[in-house]
């Protein structure tokens, strides 16, 4: 929707054209919030780095993010499947102070039997429960089923990639973009995956794909993991609230 319209008119249409400029902007106001209105900044703040060891010397394994207001957090499968069960990490940056990370151990509270998809839970954050984490910014899973109408959506994907910066992971969170490229190739046995017209790199696996004309969650980065990247794509599995309830719910969950 744009943010500016101009005519060139007659003398006599110019007032017609006025409220039209009006209504324009009325209703790119009154439009749902997106990802890219409620910007990185925002983003960010739900945005987590995943990693296996005892915090302050852990391994940087993947990137999460949470999902609701009991510290449950969304990654992929195959960034903690070998962690010993005491032995994950999650580290972010201070919502209320940038300059700081914080570090928390958190335990698996579900892992898919056939997707890249697990769930973390963290008790409390600073001693305090989820409910009052309200500086960090929960991310919505879509609640509709995946299908061929979204191809060629604009998507991001923000995660904790591994930069040649002396080695490791940063705490600082990064934004990449491009458009759903395919919801219809099946690398495995099971659901299709998506193909992300966008490339990847190492640390970006458990990032959650957004939907930016709704700021849904669609799907969650695994490539290389079940399948390596190529030319320029990137894959991740799709996860819909159905995934989420179940996750929640099981009675594996622990």
């Amino acid at each position: 929707m744009p943010t500016a319209l101009y005519c060139v008119v007659s003398k006599h249409m110019r007032f017609s054209c006025l409220l039209l400029q009006i209504a324009v902007f009325a209703l790119t106001a009154l439009l749902p919030q997106t990802a890219m209105t409620q910007g990185f900044d925002q983003l960010r703040r739900g945005v987590v780095r995943v990693g296996v060891g005892d915090p302050g010397t852990e391994r940087s394994a993947g990137t999460g993010f949470i999902v609701d207001e009991q510290c449950t957090f969304l990654t992929a499968k195959h960034v903690i499947e070998r962690a010993p069960k005491d032995k994950i990490v999650i580290s972010f940056q201070n919502p209320a102070a940038s300059s700081q990370t914080l570090k928390f151990r958190a335990r698996l509270l579900f892992a898919s039997p056939d997707q890249d998809l697990a769930f973390l839970r963290v008790d409390a954050i600073d001693g305090k429960p989820c409910t009052s984490t309200a500086p960090m910014h929960m991310f919505r899973i879509r609640k509709d089923a995946l299908d061929s109408s979204l191809v060629g959506a604009p998507i991001s994907i923000v995660g904790h990639p591994v930069l040649a910066l002396g080695g490791g992971s940063v705490d600082i969170p990064v934004l990449r973009k491009g458009h759903l490229a395919s919801v219809e190739i099946t690398v495995t046995a099971g659901v299709p995956s998506l193909l992300l017209d966008l490339t990847g790199v190492p640390g970006f696996s458990g990032s959650p794909v957004i939907l930016d004309a709704t700021g849904e969650v669609i799907g969650v980065v695994y490539g290389p993991g079940q399948a390596d990247r190529q030319w320029g794509f990137e894959w991740a599995t799709p996860v819909v609230l159905d995934d989420y309830r179940i996750a929640t719910t099981s009675k594996s969950s622990r």
